[in-house]
């Protein structure tokens, strides 16, 4: 096991097994303290949430996992390993347990929302602590027509609309899911993408991640399952979403209503001169299956307490490549962002989380 520090803050560098497979993760911070679980997406890995963790580790036992095929964990060949999110979360779910997590936090991305934690949420219902959902998507209306090919794939699985997916690994596109919506690509890393590149460009992974593409269809099946879970338990909840995703749109469901309430424990990005938000997927929809997109001051950019994050601090603004990366970035420094352990509080007895 390897360790850097980090303004005298340690985080491991470490693999698990998890039955045949062997998980990579980061990890830092008090392992008697409050965990939070940070999955990432597509098609990048735990070090997306490289500056994050040191930031949040004074105060919380952060574990950033690689599913199997991403990162530095195992991944199987196909006709050992059946690659589909269902068997992901399976892995992901025998990692929580080996090192002994019961309850956590999630701060879920992309993959790592409807693709594993969600699926966590609905198999472990009474884990999750308080969920941070950052372009994360719950609704057939949240899907642009960037996902068009994909979706062709789903109703026609050819191998021709299986190889015109290939055009999404070349490293141009990987790039580009870094750098859209970004005022200035300068502010980019370019570590960032060139090692999701890398890691892509692996003997077979092409093929890994094509078959995902395929399964991803599961995911929309269960959108209704992640809505019943989330009306009957309300978990304490920070959505983050901005304006230019090219993948996933703010939309409120074909079901919603400008009357019904909004859940209060909904936050946002203050879209304001100090912290603009440029890029990044939407996470508005996961909060309730009636919530609608227009209808409170949360929505519109206010950060307000609500009854399970009672002393909520508006979150500022932070680079792209400093805490996390893939389209969520936005413009300020690094210290606003401290803000965000705000939104995981010591948890009292009755295990709720609150904010400090």
């Amino acid at each position: 096991m390897a360790s850097i520090s980090t303004s005298d803050r340690q985080v491991s560098y470490r693999s698990t097994s998890a039955g045949a497979v062997k998980v990579f993760c980061r990890e830092a911070g008090d392992r008697k303290a409050p965990t939070l679980l940070l999955l990432h997406g597509f098609l990048t890995s735990s070090h997306m949430f490289r500056d994050l963790i040191p930031i949040l580790s004074d105060r919380y036992h952060i574990v950033a996992p690689d599913p199997p095929g991403f990162g530095f964990s195992d991944a199987p060949d196909r006709a050992q390993f059946k690659y589909t999110f269902e068997h992901l979360t399976d892995v992901i779910d025998r990692f929580t347990e080996a090192i002994g997590l019961r309850r956590y936090a999630l701060y879920i991305f992309d993959y790592g929302a409807p693709v594993v934690g969600l699926r966590l949420a609905l198999r472990h219902p009474e884990r999750p602590t308080a969920i941070v959902s950052q372009n994360g998507n719950a609704y057939e209306e949240g899907l642009s027509d960037g996902w068009n090919p994909i979706q062709k794939y789903w109703k026609e699985p050819t191998a021709a609309n299986r190889g015109a997916l290939r055009e999404l690994f070349k490293p141009e596109t990987t790039k580009f899911q870094y750098i859209h919506g970004a005022s200035e690509e300068a502010l980019v890393a370019p570590e960032s993408y060139t090692l999701d590149s890398t890691l892509l460009a692996r003997p077979g992974n092409d093929e890994i991640q094509l078959d995902l593409f395929l399964d991803y269809a599961s995911n929309v099946a269960l959108y209704s399952k992640f809505q019943e879970y989330f009306r009957p338990r309300r978990p304490p909840l920070l959505a983050v979403w901005g304006k230019n995703d090219p993948f996933f749109l703010l939309l409120a469901p074909k079901h919603s209503s400008a009357t019904t309430q909004a859940p209060k424990y909904i936050f946002t990005m203050p879209a304001t001169s100090r912290s603009r938000l440029t890029s990044s997927r939407s996470a508005a929809s996961f909060a309730n299956s009636s919530a609608d997109t227009s209808m409170s001051d949360e929505r519109r950019g206010g950060c307000r307490a609500g009854p399970d994050l009672p002393s909520m601090v508006a979150l500022g603004a932070f680079p792209r490549e400093s805490l996390v990366n893939d389209r969520a970035a936005v413009e300020l420094d690094v210290a606003t962002v401290c803000r965000l352990q705000q939104v995981f509080a010591r948890q009292t007895e009755n295990d709720r989380t609150h904010c400090a």
